[in-house]
């Protein structure tokens, strides 16, 4: 699946000798997510490319004994068949894809969860679940996210979130209102976004704005439920603005947080994961895994180029299973790995007894739950002993 196809080199088929170094990084960003690589579509004489294709599947093998157990659970992020069938296939994909692109430069251990999964059982795994623009939640659901975030997990959800029922049929209001703590008044097309943030510590982090385009949902505050406005939408553009003599901000909420029982829900009203799918702004990333943060401190933190990919798993409950992928060769106009150094982790979770590189078949020294893996080819998977 990942030939080289309609290169003027040969009429159909890879490259002959290719350099195996972007198919080494595709098929070890699959295995990393719990799914087989395949190669196939070869028309050409085994000579050419049986040495690319060894290169490639040894990588592929290393990584075999590190690929059991369950994903170390944090955050999940809804994939919603019932809008993919009842609102809008294209909207639903890239609201899942553009929220999961968030989630990973923020290096946030994340799963997709399903429709079937919104039930109070399945969901206490998570400490956050996303919903990205999800529009088709029936009340079943909505009630079983009021109980996931009454029992202490966090939950955000962005733009028209509930404002269609399971079979697509349009509510006039929310599913979610009461826990969103906001009502519905009106979607607006795709604009410049340009949030104010309204707290002393946002406004450390953010000064006067945060940009990005993307349609909004226009909302109201609920006035029988207590809600803390993060961030309202400014009077006017930043084009022509002095910030001297000028007023801009306005009393429009645009992102809100609510503390009910012992959780928390964030309210976006701006579809933010179109705005980063459109500009891959880092102020937008930093936004969303800021208050993700807050609210849920994730097990594991890691400070690492975006280039680095984590995912992780449990082999059993005193092992923890790190997979580091290396993706330069998959962002780079030369199609080559560059190594990447220095990688910070921390452990929140539990007491890291002992780290084994097991890529460079090397120990790293841990202290206070911190250790630094000092360089990743393709990849590292870093096998954690706890207790």
């Amino acid at each position: 699946m990942w030939a080289q196809w309609h290169v003027s080199e040969v009429s159909h088929g890879v490259l002959p000798y290719f350099d195996p170094d972007i198919n080494i990084a595709k098929g070890l960003r699959v295995i990393a997510h719990g799914i087989a690589p395949c190669f196939g579509g070869w028309h050409a004489d085994i000579e050419t490319w049986k040495d690319s294709t060894k290169a490639t599947f040894d990588e592929f093998k290393k990584r075999q004994p590190y690929m059991t157990g369950e994903t170390a659970k944090y955050s999940a992020i809804l994939v919603s068949q019932q809008m993919r069938d009842f609102y809008d296939s294209d909207a639903m994909w890239n609201s899942v894809a553009w929220m999961e692109n968030i989630h990973r430069a923020n290096h946030l251990l994340t799963d997709v969860i399903f429709d079937d999964s919104l039930t109070p059982e399945r969901l206490a795994s998570y400490s956050v679940v996303s919903l990205a623009n999800s529009t088709c939640l029936s009340d079943a659901q909505c009630t079983a996210l009021a109980d996931y975030v009454r029992h202490g997990g966090t939950l955000l959800a962005t733009a028209e979130t509930s404002l269609y029922d399971e079979w697509g049929n349009r509510r006039e209001d929310f599913g979610l209102s009461e826990l969103l703590g906001v009502h519905y008044v009106e979607t607006r097309k795709e604009a410049s976004q340009i949030l104010v943030p309204q707290t002393k510590e946002l406004k450390a982090t953010f000064k006067r704005f945060v940009t990005f385009v993307s349609p909004s949902v226009h909302i109201k505050q609920r006035e029988d439920v207590n809600t803390e406005l993060l961030f309202t939408h400014s009077s006017r553009s930043v084009h022509g603005l002095s910030l001297r003599e000028d007023s801009y901000d306005s009393d429009v909420p645009a992102i809100l947080c609510r503390h009910f029982g012992k959780g928390t829900v964030y309210y976006i009203g701006p579809n933010i994961g179109r705005g980063f799918g459109r500009d891959h702004l880092p102020r937008v990333t930093q936004l969303v895994g800021g208050l993700l943060r807050d609210a849920a401190e994730p097990p594991v933190e890691f400070d690492a180029p975006q280039l680095i990919e984590i995912t992780a798993l449990r082999p059993h409950q005193d092992r923890l299973v790190l997979h580091l992928l290396n993706v330069s060769a998959l962002s780079s106009n030369t199609r080559k790995m560059s190594p990447l150094a220095n990688i910070s982790i921390k452990v929140n979770r539990g007491k890291v007894v002992k780290a084994k590189l097991t890529m460079s078949d090397a120990y790293v020294k841990v202290r206070n739950n911190q250790f630094v893996v000092p360089s990743v080819g393709h990849s590292e998977v870093v096998v954690l002993n706890m207790e």
